[in-house]
């Protein structure tokens, strides 16, 4: 997809508050800066925007909120001065109760503080619009949570390291865009809620216990094979092999494997090479 029609669809599954949807298909590397929201502001400030005219998506917008600033969407980001305005009315009375607010030059943070403001200077009664900003504000406010790094005995590694090389044992096959990689059935379903559903249905991959990913290369599929085993690798791989891998993790929705893979992306590839 065009960064624009990525955008279209980021910002459409945040209005239904689709959280599962938006994880599966928002792009690995995609740019948290962009202001090609509806409201021509980031997709963070869309999201509160959208989120506080619909009650009966709150949690849902909320946990979407946490989500988006685990994936990088920065709260200090300013929405341009071109930046469309907002308008919220009580339904059955528009010209009487309409709250309009300027969002260009507004961070996610000043937007919700604003917005809260004016809807309670309004002399309209917001009860459940106020309420969501609130916890809006405490949900931004609240700082953003490293992965807990865990000491590994080596043993530990080295045992996982050798189920990996009894490749005669493997019984699934990815069928890459130059190769072949193989695994073992019973970790891909443990560590994938995807690859689970795949290999215990009647699909194509269920029954012969081969998967096809034409559009990656061996080396990125054989990198996240062995962040399934081992969540490290002795190989020192390049970038795009990494982004590869990282794009597969994302796919299957293996969430340890994209946190290690997307930190090792920021800081030279090392926090996973041992």
């Amino acid at each position: 997809m065009s960064v624009g029609s990525d955008c279209s669809v980021i910002c459409g599954l945040i209005k239904l508050g689709d959280i599962e949807a938006l994880k599966r298909f928002t792009p690995v590397c995609f740019d948290w800066s962009l202001c090609d929201s509806p409201y021509k502001t980031p997709v963070l400030h869309a999201a509160i925007l959208d989120g506080v005219t619909r009650p009966e998506l709150h949690d849902n917008i909320l946990e979407i909120l946490s989500w988006l600033l685990k994936m990088g969407a920065d709260p200090q980001q300013k929405a341009p001065s071109n930046a469309n305005r907002f308008d919220i009315w009580k339904t059955h009375r528009p010209e009487t109760t309409t709250v309009t607010l300027k969002c260009a030059g507004h961070t996610a943070l000043s937007l919700a503080l604003a917005l809260r403001e004016a809807l309670m200077g309004s002399g309209v009664d917001f009860p459940d619009e106020c309420t969501f900003l609130e916890q809006v504000v405490s949900v931004i406010s609240m700082p953003a949570r490293k992965a807990p790094r865990i000491a590994i005995n080596p043993g530990v590694l080295d045992r996982w390291e050798k189920v990996l090389e009894m490749t005669e044992t493997h019984n699934v096959t990815f069928e890459a865009a130059d190769g072949e990689v193989t695994a073992h059935d019973i970790l891909l379903m443990a560590s994938s809620p995807v690859l689970r559903v795949m290999l215990e249905s009647s699909m194509v991959e269920g029954k012969q216990k081969r998967i096809k990913v034409k559009d990656a290369a061996s080396s990125g599929v054989s990198l996240f094979v062995e962040m399934l085993y081992t969540n490290a690798t002795r190989h020192g791989p390049d970038y795009k092999t990494v982004l590869i891998a990282l794009d597969l993790a994302h796919r299957w929705q293996v969430e340890n494997v994209v946190q290690i893979l997307a930190d090792a992306c920021f800081s030279d590839l090392s926090p996973f090479c041992v």
